[in-house]
């Protein structure tokens, strides 16, 4: 989508050089705008992507980062009198 709009922008622009109406410009504008942000929600899509963790067969969904162990809380010392 962003790609026609660019073509069909040029060729606004072009009629615009020529014939001098401010309709083409406007639409060149306009096209130039849409395909401004055609290509800003694809960057968007592309950087939301999640990648998923290949599985090896027998392993887990789940599987987590070399070295990291889940820490416990501390425990309070034993209440005395």
């Amino acid at each position: 989508m962003g790609f026609v709009s660019v073509l069909e922008a040029g060729f606004n622009g072009g009629s615009f050089l020529n014939y001098g109406e401010d309709y083409s410009s406007m639409f060149m504008a306009s096209l130039f705008a849409v395909a401004t942000g055609s290509y800003a929600f694809g960057v968007y899509l592309l950087g939301r992507r999640e990648r998923q963790p290949q599985v090896v067969a027998g392993e887990s969904r789940t599987r987590r980062t070399p070295g990291f162990r889940r820490h416990k809380p501390p425990s309070r010392p034993p209440a005395g009198p």
